[in-house]
């Protein structure tokens, strides 16, 4: 990992319009705020709940989505606004391994036909034997047998279809790869075999990964900084080892607090559970004042009046909470 940002948010907001009842609409504050960066070489953990906005971010800097507000800077461009044939340029730099391989792959086209659509749709390897030269090594850097190419998805294992959709993310040589829960669908004895082989393409060919997760096992042991995403908004940012021995976040410890722990019958102390009161707020109409004072142990009257902001505690380690707010 170097010094060199690829990736800067700045204020990032991804906002929709849902319908309601009796046809009433609302806004959906899916991402809310976020500023971060993405170190060149590295791999950034995004962990949080199931609805806490962590894929929506990760398709917002593919620009899947048009900004709502904010800006994301790549590579030193300011991406937030490109159109036409400046987005198709920057979506060779930056690609996405999906959570489900079955329902990212046509289940009507052979596998060869999968791998050939990027080159075809970017104009690359403009002969049938070029394009089956560079598919060739794709397999070769996956662990795939060329015998699958003349194969459909559903002839595949769950673990060899992921192999595709990264042979796939791979096809364009990107820098960023958005990893969305690439591993959670798979058998965990299928789910250390891609870890390993992301980490091995990583070294092998530079990138830079966004990996997203509610496993923090998975997470712990992959990524170098992690941030912590609560109803749209990034509520703590730290190194993997700072932030697994010393969160801050009253929602990061519930979260570490979670991880099972097996007693090998040592005489180390079992961490308590921390238990949170209710389900995750709606993101069509999020609590007053700082998200998740609905939901902690901790809350002050302030709480529920005002947001925290995002602060910087110790070198590298940002909290959102009044908690540390007297901490130099």
């Amino acid at each position: 990992m170097s010094n060199e940002v690829l990736l800067q948010a700045q204020d990032v907001r991804q906002y929709f319009t849902v319908k309601k009842e009796r046809g009433q609409k609302a806004t959906l504050y899916a991402v809310d705020g976020v500023t971060l960066s993405i170190y060149k070489g590295e791999t950034f953990g995004l962990v949080g709940e199931s609805g806490c906005g962590k894929s929506t971010l990760g398709k917002t800097f593919l620009r899947l989505y048009p900004l709502t507000g904010g800006k994301i800077v790549f590579d030193g461009k300011d991406i937030s606004r490109l159109r036409g044939k400046e987005l198709k340029e920057f979506r060779c730099k930056s690609q996405m391994i999906f959570q489900d391989p079955s329902s990212c792959l046509n289940p009507r086209r052979k596998i060869e036909v999968i791998l050939s659509e990027p080159f075809i749709i970017h104009g690359l390897y403009n002969t049938k034997e070029e394009r089956r030269r560079r598919i060739l090594e794709l397999c070769d850097m996956v662990g795939l047998s060329s015998a699958y190419l003349e194969r459909y998805p559903h002839e595949m294992s769950g673990g060899q279809k992921q192999r595709v959709g990264i042979a796939r993310a791979l096809a364009l040589n990107p820098q960023l790869i958005i990893c969305d829960e690439p591993v959670s669908a798979l058998d965990v004895s299928i789910q250390a075999q891609v870890i390993n082989l992301l980490e091995d393409l990583q070294k092998q060919l530079n990138l830079t990964y966004l990996f997203i997760s509610h496993n923090l096992s998975v997470v712990k042991h992959c990524c170098q900084r992690i941030g912590v995403m609560y109803l749209g908004k990034i509520v703590e940012l730290a190194s993997a080892e700072r932030l697994y021995q010393n969160a801050m976040h009253p929602y990061t410890q519930a979260l570490i607090s979670a991880i099972p722990v097996i007693d090998d019958g040592s005489e180390r102390p079992i961490p308590q559970q921390i238990v949170l009161s209710g389900d995750l707020p709606s993101p069509t109409s999020p609590p007053v004042g700082c998200a998740f004072h609905t939901r902690c142990p901790h809350a002050m009257e302030r709480c529920g009046k005002e947001r925290p902001t995002l602060q910087e505690v110790e070198p590298g380690h940002f909290v959102s909470c009044f908690l540390y707010e007297q901490i130099p």
